[in-house]
């Protein structure tokens, strides 16, 4: 249930017509509600930083790492 969908890849970065599909089918499976309140967002990243990304938001929300004092 993330709050943006970031949308990464050099084909997708690089053809606005792959973008807008790729765009119309993520409407077409997320539910109606979160579609009006996400936000996509073209990114250039690599891979690795990619899944460092991923998985720092998974962390934090079993650990709820942004809410504690260190």
């Amino acid at each position: 249930n993330p709050q943006r969908i970031i949308i990464n890849g050099s084909l997708l970065l690089n053809s606005e017509f792959i973008y807008m599909t790729a765009l119309e089918e993520c409407a077409k499976r997320v539910n109606e509600q979160f579609a009006r309140s996400v936000k996509y967002e073209k990114v250039n990243i690599s891979p690795v930083e990619a899944i460092k990304g991923m998985a720092l938001h998974v962390a934090d929300k079993i650990f709820e790492l942004s809410n504690a004092e260190f």
